[in-house]
C-alpha cells in the first residue's frame, strides 16, 4: 500500500467526533479530580502534593499529572484539558490499532475492522470522555507495538517507559516489552537507555520526595477489595462488562497460537493479558471501570491476527477434506467479529442518545467551601471534587489514599462499610475539624461524645456533618463560594 497512513488517519477522524459527542453526555469521575488537585498544586508552586506540606504519592499517574500541571501553568483549565487529552488519546488509540493491524497483516479490511472494534466500543468511549489516564495508557501501548513492528525499538522502548509512568499496569507492559526486545535480539544499548531512563528518573525522584515509588492508592485499593461492598461485584464481572459478549473471549482464545505463528513480537499482549488477569485475581481490588481498560485494549490487539488468520485460511491450500473446516472456521470468526462490532455500535448509539446525568458533587464541593475555613481539616470519603474545588482546605480521606494513615485504621476501614467503629477510629486518628458521612443515622452516637456535635447543612441534604466542639461555623465573611475552577 502506497499510503499506509491513510487508514489510521481516516479512523482517527471518524472516531474523534464520537468521542467528542460522548464527552457531552458523560460526567467526570470523582477519582480524576485527585490527580487534578496534584496537578494544580504542582503548577502553582505548592509541590507534588495533595495537601500542602505532606509529600504523599496519592495519584497513580505521574505522567498525566505533569502534563496537566504544564497545561495549567500555561493558563489552561485542568478538567477541560484532561477531557480533551483523554478524548484525543482514545481516538488515537483506535487509529494506532488500525495502524498496527495494517503493518502486521497488510490487509485493509483487517485494519478497518481493528479501528472499528475500538472506535465503536461504548466502554472505550466513556473512558475517552472521563478525563483520566486510561486512554493515554492504551495509546502508548499501541504506539509502542507499532514502533516495535517497524523496528524502531529505541523509540518504542521510550514510549513503553512513558506507559509505565501513566498507570501501574504500564510497568507490566514495559517489562514485557523489554523482554520481547531481548528475545528478538532488538535490545540495543540505545533502546535500553531509552527504556530505563524515564523510569530511573521517576524512581529517584519518588524515593527522595515521597519515600517510596509505590502509590498509596495501590495498597488502599487492595484493602478496599476486602470490604463486603467489593465482594458483591467480583472482578470478572467488570472484565465481562469491558470485554463484551463471552463469544468475544472464545474467539480471542485462538489468538496466542495464531499470533505466535504470525509474528512472535506480537505475543506481547498475550503475556500481558495472562499476567494482568492473574494479578487482579490474586489482589482482588474493588473494581472500577478504568481498571479493565488495558485488558480490553490487549484483547483487541489479539483479535487482529485472529481475524487475519481466519481470512487467510479461506484460500489457503489444504487437503480437500480439511478445506470445509477451514472455511467454517473463517465464517465463525467473521460472524463473531461482526456481531461484536454490531453490539458495540448499538450500545454506543444508545448512550449517545441518552441525556447527561446531573453532577451533584460540584454543589457539594461549593457547600463545603461555604461552611468551612481554609485552616480546617475535613475528613471525608470521596475527595476528588472536594479537594480540587477547595485547594486551600486540608482534606483527608478514610481510605489512606492521600495521607499516611496507620495500617490499623486502613485495615478496619476496608473490613466493613461506613460504621460507628470505623468513624470513631478515623476521627480519633485524624482529629478533624469537620467530618462528613453519607448516612445521617449512624454517627449520632459520635455526637454524644462531647468532642463532636452533629450539624445540619441545608445546602447539603442527606449528609451527616460532625464538627469539633469549639471550632464553630465560619464567620459570615467566609460564606462566599470558593473560586470557580470549571
Amino acid at each position: 500500500m502506497r499510503r499506509p497512513w491513510f487508514v489510521p488517519v481516516a479512523v482517527f477522524l471518524c472516531v474523534l467526533p464520537l468521542r467528542v459527542q460522548m464527552a457531552t453526555r458523560c460526567t467526570l469521575p470523582d477519582d480524576a479530580f485527585i490527580t487534578y488537585r496534584y496537578a494544580a498544586n504542582l503548577a502553582e508552586g505548592r509541590g507534588f502534593v495533595y495537601n500542602r506540606g505532606e509529600p504523599v504519592l496519592g495519584t497513580t499517574t505521574p505522567l498525566l499529572t505533569v502534563l496537566l500541571a504544564l497545561a495549567h501553568r500555561a493558563g489552561a483549565d485542568i478538567p477541560r484539558t484532561a477531557v480533551a487529552l483523554s478524548t484525543v488519546a482514545s481516538a488515537a488509540g483506535a487509529a494506532l490499532l488500525a495502524a498496527v493491524a495494517l503493518a502486521t497483516t497488510g490487509s485493509l479490511l483487517v485494519a478497518v475492522a481493528g479501528g472499528a472494534l475500538m472506535g465503536l466500543s461504548t466502554y472505550q468511549g466513556e473512558l475517552g470522555a472521563s478525563g483520566m489516564e486510561a486512554p493515554l495508557l492504551i495509546a502508548l501501548m499501541f504506539g509502542s507495538v507499532l514502533l516495535l513492528v517497524r523496528n524502531r525499538c529505541a523509540w518504542g522502548a521510550l514510549v513503553a517507559a512513558l506507559a509505565a509512568l501513566t498507570r501501574p499496569e504500564g510497568f507490566l507492559w514495559w517489562a514485557l516489552y523489554g523482554l520481547v526486545l531481548w528475545r528478538t535480539g532488538k535490545l540495543s544499548r540505545l533502546a535500553l537507555a531509552a527504556g530505563l531512563g524515564p523510569i530511573a528518573l521517576w524512581f529517584g525522584f519518588a524515593v527522595a520526595y515521597f519515600g517510596s515509588p509505590l502509590p498509596h492508592t495501590v495498597v488502599a485499593k487492595v484493602l478496599q477489595g476486602r470490604s463486603p461492598m467489593a465482594q458483591l461485584a467480583p472482578p470478572w464481572r467488570m472484565f465481562e462488562a469491558a470485554l463484551g459478549p463471552r463469544r468475544y473471549l472464545l474467539v480471542a482464545l485462538a489468538a496466542p497460537v495464531l499470533m505466535w505463528r504470525h509474528d512472535r513480537r506480537l505475543a506481547l499482549p498475550v503475556g500481558f493479558s495472562a499476567i494482568f488477569l492473574a494479578a487482579y485475581g490474586l489482589a482482588r481490588p474493588m473494581m472500577y471501570p478504568w481498571y479493565a481498560a488495558p485488558l480490553d485494549a490487549a484483547v483487541g490487539l489479539m483479535l487482529v491476527p485472529v481475524l487475519d488468520g481466519a481470512l487467510r485460511l479461506w484460500d489457503a491450500p489444504a487437503p480437500p477434506r480439511r478445506q470445509p473446516y477451514h472455511r467454517l472456521w473463517t465464517v465463525c470468526v467473521i460472524a463473531s467479529f461482526l456481531l461484536l462490532v454490531s453490539c458495540r455500535a448499538h450500545h454506543h448509539r444508545a448512550l449517545l442518545l441518552s441525556a447527561r446525568m446531573p453532577e451533584p458533587r460540584l454543589e457539594f464541593a461549593r457547600a463545603l467551601g461555604r461552611h468551612t475555613l481554609p485552616q480546617d481539616t475535613i475528613l471525608v470519603g470521596d475527595i476528588g471534587y472536594l479537594g480540587y474545588y477547595n485547594l486551600d482546605r486540608h482534606i483527608v480521606d478514610y481510605y489512606g489514599l492521600v495521607w499516611k494513615a496507620p495500617r490499623q485504621l486502613m485495615a478496619v476501614a476496608m473490613a466493613r462499610t461506613i460504621s460507628n467503629q470505623w468513624a470513631t477510629l478515623a476521627i480519633a486518628t485524624v482529629q478533624p475539624t469537620v467530618c462528613l458521612l453519607g448516612e445521617p443515622d449512624k454517627p449520632m452516637t459520635l455526637g454524644d461524645q462531647g468532642r463532636y456535635a452533629l450539624e445540619e447543612w441545608p445546602d447539603l441534604p442527606g449528609w451527616a456533618v460532625l464538627r469539633r466542639v469549639g471550632t464553630g461555623p465560619p464567620p459570615p465573611a467566609a460564606g462566599a463560594p470558593p473560586p470557580q475552577r470549571e
